[in-house]
């Protein structure tokens, strides 16, 4: 009976051990929330600004892209080939480019869309071309953002 005992003690221990078990199964981990953000720029046309602004007619300028900065000058950082960079309070960035530009009155209004910047991390840091605008919350950009540079 000892024996028996013994041998039924072993393949129960065997069977513990992981002798037909299943693989542990990695944990999930949940993922970040992403969203996108519209920033507008309003920059004043003015005779200051008009010497650092270039304005192209509708007729001979790429769909809504006809006014952006001068390159070399104060406003070259800001127009057709500029960025907009957001990051968040762990560093991570997300950027966009311009989507459109165009003369309304006496302001180059000029419309950027950045997506995939992460939820959940506020505060964000804007930087529209080599400019930084400034920190805004969640909510803030959500709802978008209006800079307005010059003037």
């Amino acid at each position: 009976m000892k024996k028996l005992v013994t041998i039924s003690l072993a393949v129960v221990a065997l069977a513990l051990a992981g002798c037909g078990s299943l693989p542990d199964t990695p944990t999930p981990t949940p993922t970040q929330g992403t969203f996108a953000v519209t920033v507008a720029v309003d920059v004043t046309y003015n005779t200051f600004t008009q010497r650092f602004m270039t304005v192209i007619s509708k007729g001979k300028a790429a769909p809504g892209k006809n006014c952006y900065g001068v390159p070399g000058t104060v406003y070259g950082d800001i127009g057709h080939d500029s960025e907009v960079f957001i990051a968040d309070s762990k560093s991570r960035t997300a950027s966009g480019s311009l989507k459109r530009s165009y003369i309304d009155g006496d302001n180059c209004k000029m419309s950027y869309e950045i997506s995939g910047v992460p939820d959940g991390s506020a505060p964000y840091e804007v930087q529209v071309g080599g400019r930084k605008s400034g920190t805004y919350s969640e909510a803030e950009l959500r709802s978008g953002l209006h800079l307005t540079i010059g003037g």
